[in-house]
């Protein structure tokens, strides 16, 4: 029986061979605690996605500081500033809204810093989904490269449906998000990074040109519990296996 260390290790080598190397990987570890992340950033990964501002702040204020946090929850105007305020925060994936993009730059100027955003695009145009409409994302863009010089925009992310990542066909809101950085990129000059996949859909994301992916459960597991169950033990089970 493997202890969770060797568990880990085992999934993030298994996921990082599958993945070419022009195309980063942000490990997402959102409730999963200091020490698992640590197994992972002593194999050499230094990008850690978190969805939430105050877990993140909190893991950062414990862990190297070389790690580069990205920030990949639903972003709220009222958490930015203190989100900047952590050092090794390096990217906002999910700015929704040229207001937000503005709270960005207003609060980095305070601070003097800056920090790398993304776009987030409703691809699939779900209702009560974040993101902006794909018609308006061009011009959000081109008026953030314009006018901000603290808030800078490296790219577009999107959550995938579920229906299009579970699909065996060509994923059409990757094709969108590939049209719409054609698109900007011919309007701006600018070289844009497409960030999208998952999980469930990291390799077809890939294949149709993402250039980041963000992967949680095939490196940490849904759960703490689902080690010890492929494990056969128990939480109580201390002597066997090592838990953080």
């Amino acid at each position: 029986m493997e202890n969770r260390q060797q568990w880990l290790i085992s999934r993030f080598n298994n996921v990082r061979a599958s993945i070419p190397e022009h195309v980063k990987l942000v490990a997402v570890s959102k409730h999963f605690p200091a020490q698992d992340i640590k197994v992972i950033y002593e194999q050499g990964q230094r990008q850690f996605g978190e969805n939430y501002a105050q877990e993140l702040i909190e893991k950062a204020a414990h862990l190297p500081p070389d790690i580069e946090w990205h920030f990949i929850g639903g972003l709220q105007s009222n958490k930015i500033a203190m989100l900047l305020k952590c050092p090794s925060l390096h990217t906002i994936q999910t700015v929704d809204s040229i207001s937000k993009a503005e709270e960005i730059e207003k609060q980095c100027a305070k601070i003097g810093r800056q920090v790398n955003i993304f776009i987030q695009v409703n691809a699939s145009l779900e209702k009560g989904k974040h993101g902006l409409h794909p018609s308006l994302v061009e011009g959000a863009c081109l008026h953030i490269l314009s006018n901000m010089k603290r808030c800078v925009l490296v790219g577009l992310m999107m959550i995938g449906s579920v229906k299009q990542s579970l699909s065996e066909n060509e994923n059409y809101e990757f094709v969108l998000m590939k049209n719409l950085q054609k698109d900007i990129e011919l309007s701006s000059g600018k070289r844009l990074m497409l960030s999208m996949g998952m999980t469930m859909d990291y390799e077809k994301a890939i294949e149709q040109g993402s250039d980041l992916v963000r992967i949680g459960s095939a490196i940490f597991g849904s759960r703490v519990h689902e080690f010890l169950e492929e494990n056969n033990t128990s939480l109580q089970d201390t002597e066997k296996i090592s838990l953080v």
